[in-house]
C-alpha cells in the first residue's frame, strides 16, 4: 500500500511514531494515574489494617475488662454498704441507747460534733469544711469521675457508680460508768458494728466508791451522702419519752 508522496519506508516510520505516541499517552494518562491510586489505596489499607489490629486486641480483652469491671462493682458495693447514707442526731442517740441495751454500760451524757466532710467524689480536698443537716439535704452534688469505656454494656454497668458522693464524719462523746467486762463488751460492739465507726479516744478511771470504771470515749461515725442506699430514719416507737424529773434529782422530804 502506497500513498501519494509517501514511500513504504516513510510509512513504516509513521506507524512506529504513532505507536510510540499511543504508548506514551497510555503510560502518562492511564498507567501513572492508576499507579498513584494504587499507592494511595495501599497507604489507606495499611492505616485501616492498624485500626483493625487495635480493634481485634480490644475485642480479645473485652471479656477480661468486663470481668474486672464486675469485680470492681462488687467491691464498691461492699464498701458503700459499710457506710450509712447520713449521720443524724437521732442516729447518734439511738446508738447510745443500743450501746446501753447490748452492753453492761451506763451512759450519763452524750455530746455531738458538727458534721465534717472528709471525702468528695469530685476529687477536691475538703478536710475542714463543716455542714449542718439542712445544707446536706439541699446541696446538689456533682461527680467528675472518669468513665470506663469498652462497649455499651460496660458503660451502662459503670455509669451507676458515677455518683455525687460526699464522705462525712461526726464524733459522739460519751461519759460512762461500767465494769471491766462491760468496757470490753462496749469496745467489741463498736468494732463489730454494721456501720462504719472508729474509737478515737478513751479514758477510764477506777472508782473506789463503786468498784466500777468511769470515763469518756469519743467515737467517730462515718457516712456517705449521695450513696444509693438512701437514708432510713430509726424506729423510735418503742422508745419511752417524757419524765417528771429530767435531771434525775433526789427529792428529800422536808423535816
Amino acid at each position: 500500500m502506497k500513498l501519494k508522496g509517501i514511500t513504504e519506508k516513510e510509512m513504516r516510520l509513521l506507524i512506529i511514531l504513532f505507536s510510540l505516541l499511543i504508548f506514551v499517552g497510555v503510560y502518562q494518562f492511564i498507567y501513572i494515574k492508576t499507579n498513584d491510586k494504587t499507592d494511595t489505596l495501599t497507604v489507606e489499607n495499611n492505616a485501616l489494617q492498624v485500626q483493625v489490629n487495635e480493634l481485634m486486641i480490644k475485642q480479645s480483652n473485652a471479656e477480661k475488662l468486663k470481668d474486672e469491671i464486675t469485680s470492681m462493682e462488687s467491691e464498691m458495693k461492699e464498701l458503700i454498704n459499710v457506710f450509712p447514707s447520713d449521720i443524724t442526731t437521732e442516729k447518734g442517740i439511738m446508738f447510745a441507747k443500743e450501746l446501753e441495751d447490748f452492753t453492761d454500760i451506763s451512759i450519763s451524757s452524750v455530746a455531738f460534733s458538727e458534721k465534717e466532710v472528709f471525702y468528695s467524689s469530685s476529687g477536691q480536698a475538703e478536710q475542714s469544711e463543716t455542714m449542718d443537716e439542712n445544707s446536706v439535704e439541699n446541696e446538689t452534688l456533682t461527680d467528675t469521675t472518669s468513665e470506663i469505656s469498652t462497649d455499651n454494656e460496660a458503660n451502662e454497668n459503670t455509669n451507676q457508680f458515677n455518683l455525687g458522693i460526699q464522705g462525712i464524719r461526726s464524733t459522739v462523746t460519751l461519759s460512762y460508768q461500767t465494769t471491766y467486762n462491760g468496757l470490753k463488751q462496749c469496745l467489741s460492739y463498736i468494732k463489730e458494728n454494721e456501720n462504719r465507726m472508729v474509737l478515737n479516744d478513751l479514758t477510764a478511771a477506777y472508782d473506789m466508791s463503786t468498784g466500777n470504771l468511769t470515763g469518756s470515749m469519743t467515737i467517730a461515725m462515718y457516712a456517705l451522702i449521695g450513696s444509693p442506699k438512701g437514708y432510713t430514719a430509726p424506729d423510735l416507737d418503742h422508745i419511752k419519752t417524757g419524765t417528771n424529773n429530767i435531771f434525775s434529782t433526789i427529792e428529800i422530804p422536808a423535816q
